[in-house]
């Protein structure tokens, strides 16, 4: 059973988690990243660099400042409490767990249409489903999240809901 947290952090916090970023769309957040000051947001990213290496674009945004790189989680639990949101922009992706994993910890996630775990996603309720390659969706979605903490504190409460629904479901296979 997963800790939920519905506290938000001082820097506004989007947080990703997955191994292989370039199927995980990671560029799309990266860049969406510049667009926000690195004073008010902060961005936690928990992944393997080594494909991005030879990547200028890539190298010159994760010096700044707001890009936090995780190497190693001991408790995952800690890495989803630290953040505000969740971002899964996903170029390909089969089920996609972190979905899961989010909406558990109380966190309201952006999917891409190409993620599977997409269908588990309500628009303005427990997330966004945007389309893929969109550095500007994932802007537009964390502005109005980051804007409206009313609205991002019930989606927090509504991504726990959805997640102990899911559990509950016929479409649960835990």
């Amino acid at each position: 059973n997963f800790q939920y947290s519905a506290n938000l952090n001082e820097h506004f916090t989007i947080g990703f988690i997955g191994e292989n970023p370039l199927r995980k769309g990671l560029i799309y957040l990266l860049r969406a990243s510049q667009k926000f000051s690195t004073e008010d947001y902060k961005f936690l990213l928990r992944t393997n660099l080594d494909q991005f290496k030879d990547h200028e674009e890539t190298q010159s945004i994760i010096s700044n400042k707001n890009i936090d790189l995780l190497d190693y989680l001991e408790n995952i639990e800690d890495f989803y409490n630290a953040c505000d949101i969740v971002c899964l922009p996903s170029i390909d992706e089969g089920w996609g767990m972190v979905t899961l994993e989010a909406l558990a910890h109380g966190k309201p996630i952006i999917v891409s249409t190409n993620v599977g775990s997409s269908s588990l996603i309500k628009n303005n309720f427990n997330g966004f489903v945007i389309e893929p390659f969109s550095d500007i969706a994932i802007t537009e979605k964390i502005s109005l999240l980051a804007n409206d903490l009313e609205l991002t504190k019930n989606m927090q409460h509504n991504a726990k809901a959805s997640y102990d629904a899911f559990l509950s479901s016929d479409e649960s296979y835990e």
